[in-house]
């Protein structure tokens, strides 16, 4: 429902209805972080996401993912850029074999750091990994990431394109949310 209508107070209450105990995980964190974010709490999104530190693994691609997405979309680019630095670190690696949703991660991560040619490139890879595995939910996803990636290198024109068709795709409204597309 948030996705499609923006509701971000029932998509708070329902978080909070989970009951004491519930172990934290990164999901559910990550889904609170992107609400702070959606409120432009940008402290308390920070807050959240530095008490994810100390992952391993896919755990550390994703909260480094996070926590640099918090202080870009706080304004603080010299704050992210650690945390693109350390996406770069874990998975730009030529010998890394990396699933392609990683790899719009990844491409995001460049694009935040002014690397295009990286960005576009990792972008294209995933987008190919998703085509050959017919994958149609993946290429949505690397059409809006190819967006924001577009977005960050300062081509707003190439980021409407790559949304336009991202819209012309079945189950677009999964990627293209009014909430998400106003926080981007």
């Amino acid at each position: 429902k948030l996705r499609t209508t923006g509701d971000i107070d029932a998509a708070t209450r329902v978080l909070d209805s989970m009951p004491t105990g519930t172990p934290p995980n990164l999901s559910v964190s990550d889904q609170r972080i992107s609400l702070l974010l959606y409120r432009r709490d940008f402290s308390a999104a920070r807050t959240l996401a530095a008490t994810l530190a100390g992952q391993f693994g896919v755990n550390a691609l994703r909260t480094a993912m996070l926590h640099g997405n918090v202080e870009w979309l706080a304004g603080k680019e010299a704050q992210a850029r650690p945390f693109y630095l350390a996406v770069v670190d874990l998975l730009g690696k030529p010998s890394l074999d990396v699933p392609p949703y990683d790899l719009t991660s990844l491409g995001l991560a460049y694009a935040r750091l002014g690397r295009a040619d990286d960005a576009v490139k990792a972008n294209s890879a995933a987008m190919a990994m998703f085509r050959r595995s017919d994958e149609q939910a993946g290429v949505t996803d690397a059409l809006v990431s190819l967006a924001r990636i577009q977005l960050a290198l300062g081509h707003a024109a190439a980021a409407i394109d790559a949304l336009a068709q991202a819209a012309a795709r079945p189950g677009h409204h999964y990627f293209l949310a009014p909430a998400l597309l106003r926080l981007d």
